[in-house]
């Protein structure tokens, strides 16, 4: 009778043993340690019509880089760098717009548009590498710059930009480059001209200038280049 006792005491103080490291066990807190593991990005990326590089094997802060043939570019971005979230970072369009896909883009050539006095050939809006556009002056006029400029594979013209002047102004006239549009035809002391980029360009520099007064020695030179979404931004284009 006693052993039967002794058993069932037992018994239960074994089951409140369970019971209480079953109950400590439920309010355990446990801790995800690979919350705090770094995230690499995707390293199967691509672009269309090119390949794709990776630093640091898709690591935080490594680069994924896109590679196109020659003549071609990286649209609308060339790298990416990948965040402490895993993910890379953005491609937008000028206009800010995000795109997903990156596309291997011919290089070209904005075309010179407006020759005031002179004549173009031919007229069209984009050159390839390789192709030529010429210039040449009316009667009365002298030509400076290029009569001929061959579109390079870095999307930026040979020579310089044409004017066709006959220095009857007080400051010579600036031309007008590549891809822009200018207003004013006379260049007279505090007459203005300005040049605007088309829709959807940047220009390298400012866009307009006053006429100084002869012999200052500082007239105002052209120096804006529109930029299209083609051209390389690590070369300047020739002027």
């Amino acid at each position: 009778m006693q052993a039967r006792a002794l058993t069932a005491l037992c018994a239960a103080f074994l089951l409140m043993i369970s019971a209480k490291e079953a109950q400590t066990q439920d309010t355990t807190e446990y801790y995800d340690y690979g919350e705090d593991l770094p995230k690499n990005c995707s390293v199967s990326e691509s672009i269309a019509g090119g390949w794709v590089s990776y630093s640091e094997e898709g690591a935080e802060g490594s680069v994924l880089t896109y590679h196109c043939a020659v003549g071609h570019y990286a649209y609308p971005i060339s790298t990416r760098v990948c965040s402490d979230t895993g993910e890379w970072s953005a491609m937008r369009l000028a206009n800010g717009r995000q795109v997903a896909q990156a596309t291997c883009k011919e290089v070209q050539c904005p075309a010179q548009l407006q020759l005031d006095n002179g004549e173009l050939w031919p007229r069209q809006q984009w050159f390839r590498a390789g192709e030529v556009q010429e210039f040449s002056c009316q009667d009365g006029f002298t030509l400076r710059g290029s009569a001929v400029r061959n579109c390079t594979m870095w999307g930026a013209w040979t020579g310089s930009t044409p004017v066709c002047d006959d220095q009857a102004d007080d400051c010579s006239n600036p031309g007008t480059p590549p891809g822009a549009l200018r207003t004013g035809d006379r260049f007279r002391v505090g007459r203005r001209s300005s040049t605007a980029a088309r829709r959807g360009w940047t220009c390298w520099a400012r866009l307009s200038g006053s006429a100084w007064s002869p012999g200052s020695g500082a007239g105002p030179k052209p120096a804006a280049w529109p930029r299209s979404p083609l051209t390389p931004l690590t070369r300047r284009p020739g002027l």
